[in-house]
C-alpha cells in the first residue's frame, strides 16, 4: 500500500500541472470548422449535432455542416434509428424540475418533427436514448436527483405514438437513470443508474419486461464488442475503462490514466474502432486538479494520449460526446475530428 501510494504521488507530481492549455497530440487529429455538441452517429451513417436550440447534420467529407430543424428549448439528446427515423430531445436546464424535456419525432429526416411525449421534472441527455433491431425506442430519464424525478425507463413499440414503463428506479433521493444501451449483438437492454450507494448496472434480454442486476456501477459510457462490453467509469477517485467478458461475466480494468499523470475524470461517451480499439474522452469536475483529456488504445497495449484539453483550478473542462466513424470515415468530437 505505501509503495503504490508513493507512485501515485508521483505520477500525481508528473507534467501537466494546473493550469494547462489544449493540446492535440495525435498527429491524425485536426480542429473542425464547427463545434457541435450531443453528437450522435445516425442509423443512417451520417453523425449529427447540436448548438443550442438547432439541430445539424454534419456532410461534406466533414468539412461542412447543415441545417436540420431549430426547436424552442435547447437540444439535449439525439438519435437516428436504422431506418432513418429521429428522435430529438430538448430542455432549457436539464437539472430544472420546472423545465420540462420535449420528445420529438421525424419521419422525413429533419424535414419535420412532431412532439410525441413531455417529460415533467426530468431529462434526457446524450446517452438517455436508444433503439433496438425491431425498432423499439427506449428513453432513460437523468436530470433532478429528487423524489418522484428522473427515475423512468420509457419504451415505444410504435415509433413514439404511445410509451409504456418498463422499468422504475428507487423513489428517493440522489437517484436518477444514467445510461441506456441496446447490445447490437444480442438486442439485450443495458440501464444504469446513479449516484453513489444507489449505483446498478442492470440488464433485460426481453426487452425490458424483466431486469437482472449484474454489478454495483454507474457508468455513463458503454461500447459494444464482440467478446467484450466496454464500460467508461463514472466515480470519483476511481477513473478508467472496464471489460466486461461476455463469456466469464466478469469485469477487470482495461485502463486507468492516472497511471500516466494528472489524468482521471468521469467517461460519457466512448467510441469502439474495429480490433476493439477505443477512444475515450475524460472529464474534469470544477472541484477536481486533473486534467481533461482523450485517449487511444486497445486490451494488451500501451495507451496513447490523443488530447489535452484547457484544464484550469476551479473550473470544468472535457468533451461530453464522441461520434463516428460516419461514411466518410471521419469521427468527431465537440471542435475536432480525425479520420480512422
Amino acid at each position: 500500500g505505501l509503495v503504490m501510494a508513493m507512485a501515485y504521488t508521483l505520477l500525481q507530481r508528473n507534467i501537466p500541472e494546473l493550469p494547462v492549455e489544449s493540446r492535440i497530440v495525435a498527429p491524425d487529429l485536426v480542429e473542425s470548422d464547427f463545434r457541435l455538441t450531443n453528437l450522435a452517429l445516425g442509423g443512417t451513417g451520417r453523425v449529427y449535432g447540436s448548438r443550442g436550440r438547432t439541430l445539424y447534420r454534419i456532410v461534406s467529407d466533414g468539412q461542412a455542416i447543415e441545417e436540420v430543424n431549430s426547436f424552442p428549448d435547447r437540444v439535449s439528446a439525439i438519435h437516428e434509428r436504422t431506418d432513418g427515423l429521429l428522435i430529438v430531445a430538448t430542455d432549457e436546464d436539464h437539472w430544472s424540475p420546472e423545465e420540462p424535456c420535449t420528445v420529438y419525432r421525424s419521419r422525413d429526416g429533419g424535414l419535420t418533427f412532431e412532439q410525441v411525449k413531455q417529460i415533467a421534472g426530468g431529462a434526457l441527455l446524450w446517452w438517455s436514448v436508444d433503439s433496438d433491431r425491431e425498432g423499439r425506442l427506449f428513453l432513460a430519464e437523468y436530470g433532478p436527483q429528487k423524489k418522484g424525478l428522473s427515475k423512468t425507463l420509457w419504451r415505444s413499440v410504435d415509433n413514439g405514438d404511445s410509451w409504456q414503463m418498463v422499468y422504475q428506479a428507487p423513489n428517493k433521493d440522489k437517484v436518477h437513470l444514467h445510461r441506456v444501451a441496446v447490445d447490437p449483438y444480442t438486442d439485450d437492454v443495458w440501464l444504469t443508474v446513479g449516484d453513489g450507494t444507489n449505483r446498478m448496472m442492470l440488464t433485460s434480454s426481453d426487452h425490458g419486461d424483466s431486469w437482472e442486476q449484474v454489478e454495483r456501477l454507474q457508468s455513463t459510457a458503454v461500447a459494444f464488442g464482440e467478446q467484450a462490453i466496454f464500460w467508461g467509469r463514472d466515480k470519483k477517485g476511481k477513473p478508467g475503462v472496464l471489460r466486461y467478458d461476455r463469456a466469464s461475466k466478469k469485469f477487470t480494468t482495461l485502463f486507468n490514466p492516472r497511471r500516466h499523470g494528472n489524468y482521471a475524470g468521469s467517461v460519457y461517451d466512448m467510441l469502439l474502432l474495429p480490433g476493439d480499439e477505443l477512444i475515450v474522452p475524460f472529464m474534469k469536475y470544477p472541484d477536481q486538479p486533473h486534467v481533461a483529456s482523450v485517449w487511444r488504445g486497445r486490451p494488451g497495449e500501451d495507451w496513447a494520449l490523443v488530447l489535452q484539453l484547457d484544464s484550469v483550478v476551479g473550473k470544468g473542462a472535457g468533451l461530453t460526446t464522441i461520434a463516428g466513424p460516419d461514411l466518410d470515415g471521419w469521427v468527431y468530437m465537440t471542435g475536432y475530428q480525425m479520420r480512422v
